[in-house]
């Protein structure tokens, strides 16, 4: 019997500490959201990422990965698209006022 993941978590609590956080992603059905880099990862896709838990005497850092339902994810960035999208309407509009009123204005004869 290959024991070699055992061997693995004993010998890299890092590796544990991610195990542990896809377990419970998986389990729950939800996914691991890094704060830090704003990616969301798939139990699976967290495990092969190269994402590292550090752990400071002992302590893991907080707050770094989060455990979250992806469609609470995916209503959030509709929600940052829909703001981007306001955004860059006025600034379009902006843009384009701004340039007709001088192109008006420079072609009066």
């Amino acid at each position: 019997m290959n024991r070699a993941w055992k061997d693995r978590t004993s010998k890299e609590p890092e590796y544990a500490q991610k195990r542990a956080y896809a377990k419970e992603a998986y389990l729950t059905g939800c996914w691991i959201y890094s704060v830090d880099n704003d990616i969301w990862y798939t139990p699976e896709e967290f495990m092969a990422s190269g994402e590292r838990i550090r752990i400071y005497r002992g302590q893991e850092e907080k707050g770094k990965y989060r455990i979250r339902d992806p469609k609470a994810g995916l209503k959030e960035k509709l929600e940052q698209l829909k703001k981007l999208q306001l955004e860059v309407d006025e600034y379009s509009r902006k843009l384009m006022n701004y340039f007709d009123f001088n192109i008006s204005k420079t072609k009066k004869p």
